[in-house]
């Protein structure tokens, strides 16, 4: 479905023409959504939905495969059409570890006949997360091939990539990946180039060494920091105070910018938080610039997510605001004075469902796979 598109057009106008993806798969919740606090579920219960993205119309819905009682992370390949979702067994709080997780593999086929020939799950051979290693974030890579997985310590999870048709694994060490703020890609901290090779993480470390950094997969060597190139340092001063800066870091498909969502504190007094806002970005990969500020707004109960970026940059986001969730389509347009200099005006708008809290959607043949902050229902 052709959400926003560009036609071709003279110099200093958008020429490519760029396709939303067609489906997502949303992690909806089940019942009231309440979790988190003792008497209640370690996580909440969800279930995997399948929706156009043009109308929000539902293809498909899948529950957990026992013993594993609800979906806690899902994340998509470039087809459109392979998806992976992390379940968990169903526990009550307090807990002294983390349930255990496992992946399965979710195959979509649109035109099959009944929603029982649309889907297909299949656990994949990748070992089970053991009670006690929480997973915090996973990433499918473009061809569908690879699993990046952060998972460890709840405030120290490591990076492990595992490849889906064997099991085998690969760990790098090193500092913990994922915001400062906890665990990380359920928030948007790994994400995959088109190349299937550069990884897009966020490092938790101390510093100098925690910021933005960009890992090659394929080159030899256990070491995070080694293997990796530090492209943004977590910022120091007065707009990082509570130490919480990147909440979703996203790299575009051609691995030349970095799309982020970041905490803005204003200090108070009394060695308080003054008031928090959110900014969404966009950097240079190879040089760290900043390159825009999309938008600069408040914080009303929940974080910006980044669910699509086509090559070009054309950016979706869904704000999560408590009497207005949408998605919206960001569309660059050049200006008219200076052709080169572009702003981004909102595209048709697509509503999502709103009692989603994590969903995965990828470019028809390109390779943004993004995740972001869970929330209950607004």
């Amino acid at each position: 479905m052709n959400v926003a598109g560009e036609r071709p057009g003279a110099a200093g106008q958008e020429t490519a023409g760029q396709v939303a993806p067609e489906l997502y798969v949303a992690l909806e919740l089940v019942g009231d959504g309440q979790c988190c606090r003792p008497g209640l579920p370690y996580a909440p219960l969800t279930q995997a939905v399948v929706r156009v993205t043009a109308t929000g119309a539902a293809l498909a819905t899948i529950t957990a495969p026992r013993p594993y009682g609800t979906f806690i992370g899902v994340t998509a390949a470039a087809d459109n059409r392979a998806f992976v979702l992390a379940a968990q067994e169903l526990a009550q709080l307090p807990l002294r570890m983390p349930p255990a997780t496992r992946f399965f593999l979710l195959r979509i086929d649109p035109a099959g006949r009944g929603p029982a020939g649309r889907e297909r799950l299949t656990p994949l051979p990748i070992p089970e997360q053991p009670p006690g290693r929480a997973v915090s974030g996973v990433a499918l890579s473009p061809d569908a091939t690879r699993l990046a997985v952060t998972a460890g310590r709840l405030l120290a999870p490591a990076l492990h990539v595992f490849t889906l048709a064997t099991g085998d694994e690969r760990v790098w060490d090193g500092p913990g990946v994922g915001p400062g703020f906890g665990p990380g890609a359920a928030y948007g901290s790994l994400s995959w180039a088109a190349d299937g090779q550069t990884l897009a993480l966020i490092s938790s470390g101390g510093r100098p060494d925690s910021g933005v950094r960009l890992l090659d997969t394929a080159a030899p060597g256990s070491s995070l920091l080694a293997n990796s190139r530090l492209v943004l340092p977590t910022p120091t001063g007065p707009a990082n105070w509570s130490g919480n800066y990147w909440r979703q870091v996203m790299i575009s498909a051609d691995g030349q910018v970095i799309i982020a969502v970041l905490q803005v504190d204003a200090q108070g007094t009394g060695g308080r938080t003054g008031g928090v806002s959110q900014q969404l970005v966009t950097f240079s990969a190879s040089t760290g610039t900043l390159l825009r500020t999309l938008n600069h707004i408040p914080v009303h109960g929940g974080y910006q997510q980044v669910l699509w970026a086509s090559p070009s940059r054309t950016a979706a986001d869904r704000q999560r605001h408590p009497a207005r969730p949408h998605r919206r389509l960001l569309q660059p347009r050049a200006q008219r004075r200076d052709p080169q200099r572009r702003r981004l005006h909102p595209a048709p708008v697509v509503q999502p469902h709103l009692r989603s809290r994590l969903a995965a959607i990828t470019p028809a043949g390109r390779s943004t796979v993004t995740n972001g902050k869970p929330h209950a229902s607004a």
